[in-house]
């Protein structure tokens, strides 16, 4: 599971590993990665009111 973090977003996150695994198995193999699809995306989100804190789930 990847995670958005304060400097790196899932995105980047997702092209920075094939990135890796394409030069990975590039060298190896001699093959490349074409695209990557992502099946399930969940976005989960901590609002703050003046009641006090809640969670909604996307």
């Amino acid at each position: 599971m990847l995670q958005s973090g304060r400097y790196v977003r899932v995105h980047d996150a997702i092209f920075r590993l094939r990135k890796q695994l394409a030069e990975a198995l590039g060298k190896k193999y001699k093959i490349g990665i074409r695209g990557i699809e992502v099946e399930l995306s969940q976005l989960e989100c901590r609002l703050t009111t003046s009641s006090g804190c809640s969670k909604c789930l996307i």
